[in-house]
C-alpha cells in the first residue's frame, strides 16, 4: 500500500475551505487505497496566532521521527506555516521531492492586516515554492502565480461538493426581484478580510440579511449590525438548510481563492452574488448560476432573475471531490523521484507526456 503525506497547519476543528479540501482528499485516497497522513497542529503543542486564529503555531518537537517512522511515498505540503516550513527543511535536507498548494493570498492577507508589502510576502513564497509543482485552486490563480513567479509547475485544483448533504431540495425559479424582502445569506470565516460589512451594509427594507460562521470579528460585527441574524458556525443538513432557504447567496470577499461555500450554495439551487475576482470569476458565469459585479447590489439584483434549477445542473455536471482526488493523485510527485527535474509525477506528467509549464 503506497503511503500519502499531507502537511498541514490548518485542520480540525477549523471550518474552512483548506480543511474542506484535506478531509475530502483524504476521504478519497483512503477508498482508492492508500495510507494517508496528515501531520497537522493538534499532534503538537500548538497556540493560536493572533493575526489569523484558524492558523495554528505550532511546537513541532518529534516531527521528523513521524516521517521517518511513517516512510512517505508522497508528500504534500499544503500550508506555508511553522508545520509546512518544518516539513520543507525536512525534505530538502534529505533531498526528498514534494509538491505544494496555494490557498491563500498572503501578501494581500498582510498586508490588509498589518500593512505589511505585498513584494515582501511573495517574496518569501517564491522561495517556499521554487520549482514546484503547485496546487491552485483555479486558473486565474494560475495567472497570479505565473505573473508573480511562485512555483514552477501550476495545477489548476478545483473543488469538490458532498453531494450526500448539499443537494437540491429546493429548484423552484426565483419570484419576481421587486417583491420584498428577499432572503440573502453568506457563509464565511467572521474575520475583517472577508469584507461582510459590505453584506451587512445591504438594505434591510429590501433584504433579510443572514451570517452563517464565526470569527474573531463576530462579536464586533453584531454589535454594528443589530438588524441581522448571526446563526454562529453551522455544519451538514443545517447548513444546506440555510443555503435552500437563501433567495441568493452573496460572497463580499475579494482575497479569496475559490471559495467552497460558493458551490455549496449552487448545488442547493441558489445563486450567488459577488465581486468580479479571483474565485467567483473562475465559479460564476453571469445569468447561469449567479451574477458578479463591481457594484454588490447589481450583481445580486441580477443574481435573483437567475433559475435556481439550471444552477443547480450547471454545479453538479462540474464539481466532485473524486475529480479533485483524481487531479492531486495524477500529480503526486514520488519522494524519490531525483531524476534532475522535480516537476515530473510519476502518474502525472511522465504518463500524459505533458511538458511542465
Amino acid at each position: 500500500m503506497q503511503k500519502i503525506l499531507i502537511v498541514t497547519d490548518c485542520y480540525e476543528p477549523s471550518i474552512n475551505g483548506v480543511v474542506t479540501t484535506l478531509k475530502n482528499i483524504k476521504k478519497e485516497a483512503e477508498k482508492d487505497g492508500y495510507e494517508v497522513l496528515v501531520i497537522e497542529p493538534s499532534l503538537f503543542r500548538n497556540f493560536s496566532s493572533m493575526i489569523y486564529p484558524d492558523v495554528k503555531i505550532s511546537i513541532p518537537f518529534g516531527f521528523n521521527k513521524i516521517i521517518d517512522d511513517f516512510k512517505p511515498d508522497y508528500i504534500h505540503i499544503a500550508t506555508e506555516g511553522v508545520l509546512g516550513i518544518a516539513a520543507l527543511f525536512y525534505c530538502s535536507n534529505r533531498k526528498l521531492n514534494f509538491t505544494t498548494a496555494f490557498h491563500t493570498k498572503w501578501g494581500e492577507f498582510l498586508k490588509s492586516i498589518l500593512h505589511i508589502p505585498v513584494s515582501w510576502t511573495n517574496s518569501w513564497l517564491r522561495r517556499f515554492h521554487k520549482n514546484k509543482i503547485v496546487f491552485c485552486t483555479s486558473q486565474s490563480m494560475i495567472d497570479y502565480l505565473t505573473d508573480q513567479r511562485i512555483g514552477k509547475t501550476h495545477i489548476s485544483w478545483s473543488r469538490g461538493v458532498d453531494t450526500s448533504i448539499f443537494g437540491p431540495p429546493r429548484l423552484t425559479s426565483n419570484n419576481n426581484i421587486f417583491i420584498a424582502p428577499r432572503n440573502l445569506l453568506t457563509v464565511n470565516r467572521i474575520s475583517k478580510e472577508k469584507n461582510l460589512d459590505a453584506f451587512c451594509q445591504l438594505s434591510s427594507y429590501l433584504y433579510n440579511l443572514t451570517v452563517v460562521g464565526d470569527g474573531p470579528y463576530l462579536k464586533e460585527l453584531k454589535s454594528k449590525y443589530p438588524k441581522v441574524n448571526f446563526k454562529g458556525a453551522l455544519v451538514g443538513k443545517e447548513l444546506a438548510a440555510e443555503y435552500a432557504m437563501a433567495d441568493c447567496f452573496v460572497f463580499p470577499s475579494k482575497n479569496d481563492t475559490f471559495g467552497v461555500v460558493n458551490i455549496e450554495s449552487q448545488m442547493m439551487g441558489t445563486p450567488v452574488a459577488a465581486y468580479p475576482v479571483t474565485g467567483p470569476i473562475d465559479i460564476i458565469v453571469n445569468g447561469v448560476n449567479g451574477y458578479v459585479h463591481e457594484n454588490l447590489n447589481i450583481a445580486i439584483k441580477n443574481a435573483l432573475l437567475v433559475d435556481r434549477s439550471a444552477c443547480f445542473w450547471y454545479t453538479v455536471d462540474r464539481y466532485s471531490w473524486a475529480g479533485v482526488w483524481k487531479t492531486f493523485k495524477e500529480n503526486m510527485v514520488g519522494v524519490e523521484n531525483n531524476d534532475g527535474d522535480d516537476s515530473s509525477s510519476k502518474e502525472g506528467w511522465f504518463k500524459r507526456n505533458t511538458k511542465p509549464q
